[in-house]
């Protein structure tokens, strides 16, 4: 039996993905790809033939890889936890593009979210209410003067501008990134609000809190959500966004990058 006060975060360490970020996705390189991964490792049963056609169109290799990973782990993952055929798990998107299943007829209920950054695919999972989850990449070349003011609020530029070593505004850059995408993507809006009218309370000793989220109209009682950051690989921050408290969670950790 499930604990429904138990969420689950899936880090899956993503196969194939080449060094180079700009490799165009050709004919060769697909179809070496699907050999070499999907075929050896029985994945194609997880992947129509709409998926396929979905994934040749795109420009670079490695956005081929990621979209068909996710696909395909997001079946497993969803088919394992739910004790259901992944054929009979229907997705749909909401508003804002957040994926959703329709299960009901099951008389089942499950929430999920989906993020990726270079060579990682995070997947969150819920049993008991909305969840969203965020991981990026530490990228140091980012120019966060420019950026700052746009993810963050006056209060967190403030600190942000008082930090005085080049790593800690790194870290508290990506920190309250992933958390403000986290809590907006289980909001169900994601980037299409705009993350600096939200304001978070990060401290190292506590669990990230909401101080302030401004003309919101999908969510009127944010006080709800409830932030959680993973320490999982110090080029990464990763953080996950729950509407409901949980007594725990449980980090599972999948390497592909065979």
């Amino acid at each position: 039996m499930k604990n429904l006060l138990q969420s689950k975060i899936f880090i899956i360490k993503l196969p194939y993905l080449n060094t180079n970020p700009f490799l165009k996705n050709s004919e060769f390189e697909f179809k070496n790809f699907m050999f070499n991964i999907v075929l050896k490792n029985n994945f194609n049963e997880y992947i129509n033939d709409d998926e396929i056609i979905k994934a040749e169109k795109f420009l670079f290799l490695n956005d081929t890889i990621r979209y068909l990973m996710t696909r395909i782990f997001i079946k497993k993952i969803l088919s394992s936890e739910l004790n259901l055929s992944y054929k009979l798990i229907e997705f749909y998107s909401g508003k804002y593009k957040k994926p959703f299943v329709n299960i009901d007829k099951f008389n089942k209920k499950i929430f999920f979210n989906i993020s990726h950054s270079k060579e990682y695919l995070a997947i969150g999972i819920s049993f008991i209410n909305e969840i969203g989850i965020d991981i990026e990449y530490k990228d140091t070349l980012v120019d966060f003067e420019s950026l700052k003011s746009q993810i963050f609020s006056d209060y967190e530029e403030q600190y942000f501008n008082k930090l005085l070593l080049f790593q800690d505004k790194v870290n508290y850059f990506y920190q309250v990134w992933s958390l403000k995408e986290a809590i907006l993507k289980g909001i169900g809006v994601g980037l299409f609000f705009s993350p600096n009218l939200l304001s978070i309370l990060n401290n190292k000793s506590l669990q990230p809190k909401i101080l302030n989220l401004a003309d919101c109209d999908q969510e009127s009682n944010f006080s709800k959500w409830n932030n959680y950051i993973v320490n999982f690989n110090d080029n990464y921050a990763l953080a996950f966004s729950q509407k409901e408290e949980i007594q725990d969670y449980e980090t599972i950790f999948l390497d592909h990058s065979y």
